[in-house]
């Protein structure tokens, strides 16, 4: 079984991930990437 992956959001927007997850909205994973743009 794979995860499903709905959105890569970068460090500066985890506060945006997390209130979609909140919310009830997110219908996959999300996923918050610590890498430097």
């Amino acid at each position: 079984m794979l995860p499903v992956i709905e959105h890569v959001y970068s460090f500066e927007q985890a506060l945006d991930a997390l209130e979609k997850t909140e919310t009830g909205h997110a219908r996959g994973k999300l996923v918050i990437s610590m890498e430097e743009a």
